[in-house]
């Protein structure tokens, strides 16, 4: 993100990117967001974004996108449509020497990418590993569909059964003892969730008005 003057020449084949402080990046993004185009020239920023476009390089499930993702939603405060829209205009090859990737996690509940670290989760049917991490806040008194849309609109999705078992076993205390939604259906009406009172998991009616939180998930 150089601040070089316009240049109507062609771009170079390869750009590469000095790393900025987030507060930086930060002023810069919000400079950008109070200009109006059709009063103002293309800023710096912009006409640099425009010389990265590579969609070749921006595999969806690509661990470096799910860190870049993460750095911009939690660290930047975007929500998920603006990270994606930012990154999709980045050429990650150039960009990755640049980049500061986020810090592993440290113990069990210890504050992790804007929640709180639940430990690893092993990967269903050959998937690698990945870290869970329990986001801040909950929504009660909501149906399944409301909860997987809340959870949605955080940028994240409810637990699995699975997620769920591990929550319970690393971080109790994070729950009142209620029935919370996972992500998982039960048949064609149903949805299963975990009751945090005995640890039971059962399954119950869609319609059922229940707790949940949210979660997402980070490359090992």
């Amino acid at each position: 993100m150089s601040h070089a003057a316009s240049s109507t020449s062609a771009p170079s084949a390869t750009v590469k990117i000095p790393f900025l402080t987030c507060a930086e990046c930060n002023a810069i993004i919000k400079a950008n967001a109070s200009e109006q185009p059709s009063a103002k020239p293309a800023s710096a920023i912009d006409l640099i974004a425009d010389r990265l476009v590579d969609a070749e390089l921006w595999p969806e499930d690509s661990e470096l996108v799910a860190e870049i993702r993460a750095m911009f939603m939690h660290t930047w405060g975007m929500d998920q449509a603006q990270a994606d829209a930012r990154m999709s205009r980045l050429n990650y090859s150039d960009a990755l020497s640049a980049l500061e990737l986020l810090a592993g996690p440290g113990a069990i509940g210890s504050t992790f990418v804007g929640g709180m670290y639940a430990g690893i989760i092993r990967g269903a049917d050959g998937a690698p590993d990945q870290h869970l991490v329990l986001l801040d806040g909950d929504t009660d008194g909501v149906t399944w569909e409301a909860a997987c849309a809340w959870a949605e609109a955080k940028g994240a999705t409810l637990p699995t059964r699975a997620e769920q078992r591990l929550l319970m076993a690393n971080l109790p205390d994070q729950f009142q003892a209620r029935y919370y939604w996972s992500s998982e259906q039960a048949g064609p009406s149903g949805a299963w969730g975990q009751d945090f009172d005995d640890g039971c998991q059962g399954n119950v009616n869609r319609s059922y008005e229940g707790r949940a939180r949210a979660v997402r998930r980070l490359p090992t």
